[in-house]
Formats: structure tokens, C-alpha cells, sequence
């Protein structure tokens, strides 16, 4: 499952000085202490652009050999019981163990594997993200992409495990309210300004953040690090947060012709919502809230990439467009 924040946080203090932990909030950025404790974990060589194709068709390999992933399997591990800390007293989702039938399955969209297009994408700015600002600046054994090329009833949230070649999850996730004015499902309009409602695009680093606002359950804040795409994201308070919308059974009647009643649900205000009610129990994982193992994964500096078509991302994003990346 990755690195824990725990484990993050013991082998970190461990090795920070109160010296340079008190150096660094002298210095005042918000996120140089997390920047300094990521550069002490564990390193990998992040792999050069002519070896990518290699490691995206051994993640394919994983993805496509992983019966989790596959639409027919998704009862694997729905036995009808509820987990333990679905309160359903506190508005929990009693339907949240509940079998799909047969002709429900058949109404999910096909699972699918990310494209190797975008996959490069992400990986060329790993790349020169590590090249410019050295190997401590994010973590590299974890990546996170989400295709907003895709409509939203597709798992178009995928996060990889680099180090060891393997698919971790691949989920749903919303885009903003204003990208898709007409609610027809596709994000298609992207912003870096608050008060917008939209998603934005490009590369972001995770911080270690939890947002305990009352509001979400499970939050991390993240950092939008490719410029004029995203470089407003911190102060607009995007995060990774859990939602009630997401779980198998809802895409299903979302895709039900059932958009203009539930749509509410399957939006955010530009952050990337991820379902409270699927457990990672049903992934063959432990019993805890999917969006919860999916933070504590990729928490603490890694990289997250969100792609779309409507953008020239090889020319727009910092990171990806010819020349230096400034």
C-alpha cells in the first residue's frame, strides 16, 4: 500500500534536528518543513525517458493481471456486511456492502488502464521536476494521475507504485462544478482563479496537511506547482477529500439517466473528491475508507498529475513545454 504518514513522520523526526526544524519555520514557507522531511525517505532512481514505456507496460501487466480492477470482480468482496465504521446513526450508507446484479455491472463503464500518452506526460514531468529542483523535491516511489480527458463515470484516478511496478488504485474521482457548466459528464473548462468552481490542470505536489474543518472526514491539501495552470490551487484550498457520491452503485444510476437528479453529488468546487462509503475491503484491502488509504499513500510530497485534451499540456505546462522551466 506505500509509505504511511506514520511511518513517514517516525523515520523524519528521527532524522530533523530541532535545529533545522526550528530554522525552518525562522524562514517562514509554509511547506519547508515538509519538503525537508520528504528529502529523507527512501530514494529511487527516477527511470529516464527511454525506459518509460518499459515501466508503463509492467504497470499495465499488474493492472490487467489484478482481478480488483475488473467490472466482472467488483462483488468480489461485497458480502452485504457493513463495515464498522459506517455509522449509519451518523448518515452512513446502508447500502454500502450491497451486490451489484448482473445487469447493473453491465451498465459501469468498462475499467481501462491509463493511456500511455498521459502516462509519459506524468513521467516527463517527474522528470524534469527532479532535474531542476534535485532528487528531495517530491517523493518518486508513488504517482498519482487523473485523466479529466475522461467522462466522469470512468476510474479515471490511477496511483502507482513506482518502485515496485504496481497498480495500487484506480477510482473514481469529480472535477469542479464549472468545468462542465451543461453537466454532461466531461470536464472541458479549467481555471487557476478562485471563485471559478474549476478544476485545474497540470502538476501538483501533496503536502502532509489534513484539513480537519469539520466539512470532510479525510482531506489533504495540495500545492499547484505548474505555474499559471494551477499555482493559485493551495490558496483556494484544493484538496483530496472523501465524498458520498463514487460508489459503484451510484455511477451506475448516474448513468441511469439519472444525471439532473444526483449530479450535486458527483461535483466539486474544483477539488478531487473521492467516495467515504467504498472500502478498501472491497479491493482486498483493509476495512477502511478507500479515500483514507488513498491519502495516506500518496500524503507527504508526492506527485499528482491531471491531464486533459482540451489543453495543450506539452506546451502549457511548465513542466512539459519545450525549453527551461521557469
Amino acid at each position: 500500500m506505500g509509505l504511511t504518514t506514520t511511518s513517514l513522520r517516525r523515520s523524519s523526526f528521527r532524522l530533523l534536528s530541532p535545529l533545522l526544524i526550528g530554522a525552518l519555520f525562522i524562514l517562514g514557507s509554509p511547506h519547508a518543513w515538509a519538503m525537508a522531511v520528504i528529502g529523507n525517505e527512501q530514494e529511487m532512481e527516477t527511470p529516464p525517458q527511454d525506459d518509460i514505456d518499459v515501466l508503463y507496460q509492467d504497470l499495465k501487466r499488474d493492472f490487467e493481471a489484478n482481478p480488483i480492477f475488473k467490472n466482472e470482480n467488483i462483488n468480489m468482496y461485497r458480502d452485504g456486511v457493513l463495515s464498522p465504521w459506517n455509522d449509519l446513526s451518523r448518515g452512513g450508507n446502508k447500502f454500502q456492502a450491497t451486490p451489484l446484479t448482473q445487469s447493473q455491472i453491465k451498465d459501469l463503464k468498462p475499467y481501462q488502464m491509463l493511456s500511455p500518452k498521459v502516462f509519459r506526460l506524468a513521467m516527463k514531468g517527474m522528470n524534469r521536476i527532479i532535474d531542476k529542483n534535485g532528487p528531495h523535491s517530491i517523493r518518486n516511489d508513488v504517482l498519482t494521475v487523473i485523466d479529466f480527458s475522461l467522462h466522469i463515470s470512468y476510474r479515471r484516478l490511477f496511483v502507482f507504485d513506482l518502485k515496485n511496478r504496481k497498480v495500487l488504485f484506480n477510482t473514481w474521482t469529480s472535477h469542479g462544478f464549472g468545468s462542465d457548466p451543461s453537466y454532461s459528464g466531461y470536464a472541458t473548462k479549467f481555471s487557476n482563479d478562485g471563485g471559478t468552481k474549476q478544476s485545474s490542470v497540470g502538476f501538483y505536489r501533496t503536502t502532509d496537511q489534513k484539513c480537519f474543518d469539520g466539512k470532510y472526514i479525510y482531506s489533504i491539501r495540495v500545492e499547484g506547482i505548474d505555474g499559471n495552470l494551477n499555482s493559485a490551487a493551495y490558496g483556494r484550498g484544493i484538496l483530496f477529500h472523501n465524498g458520498t457520491a463514487f460508489t459503484p452503485d451510484m455511477v451506475r444510476y448516474y448513468l441511469s439517466g439519472n444525471q439532473k437528479t444526483i449530479f450535486p453529488y458527483f461535483y466539486s468546487d474544483g477539488c478531487f473528491m473521492i467516495s467515504l462509503f467504498e472500502s478498501g475491503r472491497f479491493y482486498g484491502l483493509e476495512d477502511k475508507p478507500l479515500v483514507e488509504l488513498i491519502e495516506d499513500t500518496i500524503n507527504f510530497g508526492s506527485l499528482v498529475y491531471v491531464h486533459t485534451d482540451e489543453i495543450d499540456m506539452e506546451t502549457r505546462s511548465r513542466w512539459l513545454r519545450p525549453g527551461d522551466s521557469t
